[in-house]
């Protein structure tokens, strides 16, 4: 199947039903973004549902499990803020866990200088 204006995507969604290839012509970038999320969201809720062919055992059991493991750290955070883990945007990276302070312009300036005067005494 060709799809030469996707807009919404149902075409795309047809030949996924039937299991033919599709090819599906984008107006930009932004478009193709937007289509992509909606189909992968389509998919998921029909991963879900019992009535469709794509109903996965499986993925409902992991989606529902995931829940779970969500609310159960919700729950603990209420209980207690200081025993559950960090939301993920506060998390320190593997790299290292020490913040270094930025030198400013004039330390660093005043480094080189320092540097330049060790230098030329060396030459002497």
């Amino acid at each position: 199947m060709i799809d030469l204006a996707a807009g919404e995507g149902e075409v795309c969604k047809a030949a996924v039903e039937l299991r033919k290839p599709c090819l599906a012509f984008c107006f930009n970038d932004l478009h193709v973004r937007l289509l992509f999320d909606h189909l992968v969201g389509w998919m998921h809720t029909n991963m879900e549902d019992q009535k469709s062919v794509f109903y996965n055992v499986a993925y409902k059991t992991f989606k529902t499990g995931e829940q779970k493991d969500n609310d159960g750290i919700a729950a603990k955070a209420k209980e207690n803020p200081l025993s559950a883990p960090p939301p993920a945007s506060k998390r320190k990276s593997s790299g290292g866990t020490e913040n270094k302070k930025k030198k400013t312009r004039k330390q660093q300036n005043a480094s080189n200088d320092e540097d330049e005067d060790e230098s030329s005494s060396d030459d002497e």
